[in-house]
This record gives C-alpha cells, structure tokens and sequence, in this order.
C-alpha cells in the first residue's frame, strides 16, 4: 500500500473549471501564464486554477492539502477579507484517496490510481499588483508538491508630452 509520499499533483490556470459529478474536468482556456487585470476594478480578469492529486492506488492516510497564492519572495499573497482584514489566499482540505469504483464493475485496487481534484474559479479576479509575478502551490502536509507560476501585467507606458 503506498503512502503520501507518492501522490503527484497537477496544477492548471485557465479562463473557467468545471468538475462534474462523474470527476471529468471541463476546462476552458488551459494553460494561462499570463493573468490580465481590469484597471477600473482594480482585480486581475477572471481566471480558474485546477488542481488534481493522484495517488497509485487507494491509501488509508487523509494527508491536509493546501493549495496557496504566494509572491515572487515566496510569501503567501494577502488581501482584503469579508470584514477588511488581511488574509492568504489559501484553500485547506483533507483529502481522501479511495479505491475506484463504478457501480456493477468490480476494480482490483491498484487497476486504477485514486484521485481527488479541486477547480476553484475566482469569477470576481483577485486584487493582485499588476507588474509581479505569482505562484499557485500544492502542498501535501506542508510539502510543495506541485506549482504553477503566472503574471499580471501593468498597462503600457502612457505618451509623454512636453
């Protein structure tokens, strides 16, 4: 039986996820590097990550998955809460690893790999600077495991006149 320590994680920034009840991802837009940002808004356009966890076969083990926003220092991003305060952009969960299975088939544990995913879109964008760079990690209790980096732009220079 195999343990945490050999699950992979996948992560994609796209213009729109969506998980259906069956786990196929339906992604639009894969493959962002680039994030733009809405200047009137003051937030980054809307965007989507998908994150997917794959274990080899099922594991008793509920390891705690974060995935979390971090600058290009590597500090955890932080903005505004519901209540004004500051806060990382960070989503936790225990994740379980069951042995796959579809109702009347019998499947040898092992046959196929056990995954979880998450699709999370940030429909609103995030108030993020523009002119930096920013990484979406996946940490398996607290160990990165996977990341995917993107940037925000700034606006072109404006004419200079005089």
């Amino acid at each position: 039986m195999p343990d945490q320590s050999s699950i992979v994680a996948h992560i994609t920034i796209a213009d729109y996820v969506g998980v259906e009840a069956s786990g196929k991802a339906n992604i639009v837009g894969a493959g962002i590097t680039l994030v733009g940002f809405d200047f009137q808004q003051g937030v980054t356009t809307p965007f989507a990550i998908w994150v997917r966890l794959v274990s080899p076969m099922a594991i008793a083990d509920r390891p705690a998955a974060e995935i979390v926003l971090v600058d290009a220092s590597g500090q955890p991003v932080q903005v505004p809460g519901p209540m004004g305060e500051y806060q990382a952009v960070r989503i936790s969960q225990v994740v379980e690893f069951p042995a796959a299975t579809i109702p009347g088939v019998h499947i040898p544990n092992g046959a196929l790999p056990s995954v979880a995913q998450f699709a999370v879109n940030f429909s609103n964008g995030l108030p993020l600077a523009p002119g930096n760079s920013y990484t979406w990690r996946v940490q398996l209790d607290h160990d990165i495991i996977a990341s995917e980096s993107f940037f925000v732009p700034q606006p072109p220079a404006g004419p200079v006149i005089g």
